[in-house]
């Protein structure tokens, strides 16, 4: 699971050997990668969804946003 915190740190965590879910934080631009060949993924929100409250940036107004995480924004987006 790769993030992007509200203050523009970067933080990756990896699943697996007994890790199998991770917390993401509200505020936080979230993204993943696969390390093998393949993998099962839920995704679970709380209190409670609203598509009001959902935000999808592009990938421009990602770099916009953090331009010294071209790299990272590039490689898990579109």
């Amino acid at each position: 699971i790769h993030e992007i915190d509200a203050a523009g740190a970067r933080r990756e965590t990896t699943l697996g050997n007994g890790m199998l879910q991770h917390a993401v934080a509200a505020g936080t631009w979230f993204g993943a990668t696969v390390a093998g060949d393949f993998a099962l993924v839920s995704c679970a929100v709380a209190p409670g969804f609203d598509f009001a409250d959902f935000e999808l940036p592009s990938r421009a107004e990602l770099l916009a946003e953090h331009p010294n995480k071209y790299e990272f924004i590039v490689r898990l987006s579109r």
